[in-house]
């Protein structure tokens, strides 16, 4: 059975061990899932329909949304862009 692996990032912001903070975006065939919230916990979870993404693209919505939090003080963490079969 074939799997893919989808464009995927990982930032996080620490002021101090208190207020650490994390956001991962994953763009799919489906639209853009997004995770935030403190480290350490599940946080908050919400799903963006391909036809709600920027010009209707997850890839592009992503990107656009990795510039502004890089900008807010959000370093990277972990990045994949491979689309792999398993």
């Amino acid at each position: 059975m074939a799997g893919i692996g989808y464009p995927t990032i990982e930032l996080e912001k620490v002021s101090n061990a208190q207020n650490a903070c994390f956001w991962k975006g994953v763009a799919t065939y489906e639209g853009l899932e997004i995770t935030w919230g403190i480290a350490g916990t599940n946080g908050n979870r919400k799903f963006i329909r391909i036809s709600d993404c920027l010009k209707s693209n997850p890839a592009y919505d992503l990107e656009q949304r990795i510039e502004k939090k890089l900008l807010g003080a959000y370093n990277l963490k972990s990045f994949s862009d491979e689309m792999r079969t398993l």
